[in-house]
């Protein structure tokens, strides 16, 4: 496909897989501008940035979001602001999610006031903003992240056919980022397993320790890992476990369960959406339940992981091609509305 002279202008404060995949999808049909940041800097970026766009995107509603939409509103072209996570959660308990900030909240709801576009992750996550912001959000819709189902697949044939095992995988370079992922209850949980082999990836026992989480003998704590050797841990693993307190889409969930794994999931975010009806989804914040939840799932998977429905269902539904599309179609209905507008 050709790339049209569209200048887009993608925005974020931090970096993660699913931005990255946006900003692939995004080249492939357009000239994109990209840049993560924040601070003093960071909001100048965005603004000025913004202005030489024919449309902007703000991963994530953050308050650098304003000055890029203001500065769309300015020069009459559209903005998109997509909303993936902790910008629409507000957890006291744990200190987290920007609703939790007065200023940041109002800064926030001014952006989404004003954006052409907002898109969700997932229909809850719209339902948790729309609670939070007070706005009724009606230039709102839900566009799941998406994922390769040729990548993220089972073993080969003649590979392993013996999973074993659970996992877990998740983000934790702090006590607070791990307490919202739940590490701390899938610590719990692997203690109260004890014949149950458990692995934890995404940071080493020392950083665990560091962070006031207790590694039982039978888990195994490693750090980040690339995606291939990620990949194999998926193709391994009997039970894949998403034990957080609070969810966008989790992209580990998908992956998992394209890889083969059995679900276990707390009910928050679109961890149902994912799961379906075929794994196990339970209440969040409960290390009881979840332990349930667990041998339910150890007892349902077999050695065998999931059946194809599950997979079938994850690789339709949450398909990379079908966000693809569905995103440059509405970056090109916006760009060709706010063109067809100056010209009246």
């Amino acid at each position: 496909e050709e790339v049209s002279d569209v200048r887009v202008f993608l925005a974020s404060t931090n970096d993660r897989p699913f931005i990255a995949e946006d900003l692939d999808i995004l080249r492939r049909s357009f000239t994109v501008d990209y840049y993560r940041g924040s601070g003093f800097i960071g909001a100048h970026h965005f603004f000025h940035r913004a202005r030489r766009a024919d449309i902007a995107i703000s991963w994530f509603a953050s308050v650098y979001s304003l000055p890029l939409v203001l500065a769309s509103r300015l020069t009459g072209t559209p903005s998109i602001i997509i909303v993936g996570g902790v910008d629409a959660a507000a957890l006291p308990e744990v200190g987290y999610g920007l609703w939790l900030n007065p200023l940041k909240s109002r800064l926030v709801r001014a952006a989404l006031r004003r954006a052409d576009l907002i898109l969700a992750v997932d229909e809850r996550l719209l339902e948790n903003l729309r609670h939070h912001s007070g706005l009724p959000l009606e230039n709102a819709r839900v566009l799941p992240t998406g994922y390769d189902p040729d990548f993220w697949s089972p073993p080969a044939k003649d590979g392993p056919d013996k999973r074993s095992g659970i996992l877990c995988v998740a983000s934790c370079d702090s006590r607070r980022r791990g307490l919202v992922k739940g590490v701390d209850l899938f610590c719990e949980a692997a203690a109260l397993l004890p014949d149950t082999p458990c692995t934890f990836i995404g940071a080493g026992p020392e950083e665990l320790a560091r962070y006031g989480f207790t590694v039982p003998p039978n888990l195994t704590a490693i750090p980040p890992t690339d995606r291939e050797e990620l990949r194999d841990y998926y193709r391994m693993t009997l039970l894949y476990c998403q034990p957080s307190r609070h969810e966008g889409l989790p992209n580990v969930l998908c992956e998992a369960i394209l890889c083969g794994a059995f679900p276990v999931a707390t009910d928050v975010g679109g961890s149902r959406s994912v799961v379906g009806a075929e794994g196990i989804v339970v209440p969040p914040s409960d290390v009881g339940d979840l332990v349930d939840g667990l041998k339910r799932g150890l007892h349902s998977a077999g050695s065998e992981g999931i059946g194809p429905e599950l997979r079938n269902h994850v690789a339709e539904r949450f398909s990379r091609e079908r966000r693809a599309r569905e995103l440059t179609r509405l970056v090109r209905e916006l760009v060709e509305r706010s063109e067809s507008e100056d010209e009246e």
